[in-house]
């Protein structure tokens, strides 16, 4: 379905924006299966690359939705994407309080306080 939406409503994009359109749609639908897409159709083969894939698109290009990306990085096994988003983000010249409103603003952690501790 979605790449159907993304095929007739954006002809005028590339093809590497159109897979880049479906990674964005397919993380927001079920971010493992999104991730994957990444890996396969957009060449992110590391966890840093997936990070800061991540990282660009949440606070640049927009589009991925903060409570996916939050259930994501509350799973044990992407601290490695996670350290890779985070080194991406740019907190040079802000107090810490300014620095976790920057951080939460990209993602919304869920669950308990294990997965916030973790983070």
């Amino acid at each position: 379905l979605f790449q159907y939406i993304w095929k007739h409503q954006g002809d005028s994009r590339s093809e590497a924006a159109l897979f880049e359109a479906q990674a964005v749609l397919a993380f927001n639908l079920e971010p493992k299966e999104g991730i994957a897409y990444v890996r396969s159709r957009l060449g992110k083969q590391t966890d840093d690359e997936v990070g800061e894939w991540l990282a660009l698109i949440s606070t640049q290009k927009g589009g991925l939705d903060p409570t996916m990306l939050g259930n994501y990085f509350s799973r044990r096994d992407t601290m490695e994407v996670f350290k890779a988003f985070v080194r991406c983000l740019d907190f040079s010249g802000i107090d810490i309080v300014a620095a976790l409103r920057l951080l939460f603003d990209t993602f919304k952690p869920g669950g308990e306080g294990q997965v916030i501790t973790r983070i």
